[in-house]
């Protein structure tokens, strides 16, 4: 985590922003990034309220001149496309399936391939509906992770509860390779849960996130000044 001093209308506090996506546990995500992105919000001022939800201010005591080094911490690690294909929790070791190349060549083992088709068919025969779906990052994970047992519905409700502290580099790997799995084999996107879930996991980090964040970068001098004069005028 990086710690930094900022000044707010209160006075100074020091707060830990995340350094990379392997700092962000899954619950952090959910309580503190994901409720202000999607393609139906405003890009600056959902990330307005997305700096003063990391900085743990209210929006009247938040400084906005601070958000620059928050702004640029925050678009140095969220374009990241984290890598993990194994991870420990509890003393048990998991591994994400890989989809790579080869000599050039796209490559897949002959083992994640079957491993992929049986967590496919699991989603398929699922009951989940959408409230359940609202903890996607969470679903792909527990249906794709290889571990020492089958996964049937009582592993698959144990996982969901085992993970739910994982971090994000973990939960996006798997999303990740979720995406690459269906566009790659094609497979069955026409099923209606499995479309739905592509969807959500699609919608995981939009792009309007990162896009909000360049312009409000660009444009925090202009939000400060206008704020002032506001100010001025109440």
């Amino acid at each position: 985590m990086i710690n930094l001093e900022i000044t707010t209308a209160t006075g100074v506090k020091t707060v830990s922003i995340p350094s990379g996506w392997h700092e962000v546990s899954y619950q952090y995500y959910m309580d503190r990034i994901r409720p202000f992105i999607g393609d139906d919000l405003d890009p600056i001022e959902s990330n307005i309220k997305l700096v003063n939800s990391l900085l743990e201010t209210q929006a009247t005591e938040a400084n906005v001149m601070e958000f620059g080094k928050v702004i640029e911490i925050l678009l140095d690690w969220m374009e990241e496309a984290p890598k993990v294909d194994e991870f420990q929790i509890n003393d048990e070791t998991f591994k994400i399936p890989v989809l790579g190349k080869a000599n050039g060549e796209p490559f897949m083992s002959v083992g994640d391939f079957e491993n992929c088709n049986d967590a496919m068919k699991f989603l398929q025969d699922s009951d989940l509906d959408d409230q359940d779906t609202a903890n996607i990052g969470l679903i792909v994970l527990s249906a794709i992770a290889r571990g020492n047992k089958e996964l049937d519905d009582h592993e698959f409700s144990r996982r969901l509860k085992l993970f739910k502290d994982i971090s994000m580099d973990v939960i996006l790997s798997a999303c990740f390779f979720f995406l690459q799995y269906i566009l790659t084999f094609e497979k069955d996107t026409q099923h209606s849960l499995i479309k739905q879930i592509k969807t959500k996991v699609s919608n995981l980090l939009p792009d309007t996130t990162l896009d909000g964040l360049r312009l409000l970068s660009a444009a925090h001098n202009q939000v400060y000044l206008r704020s002032l004069h506001l100010k001025a005028q109440s």
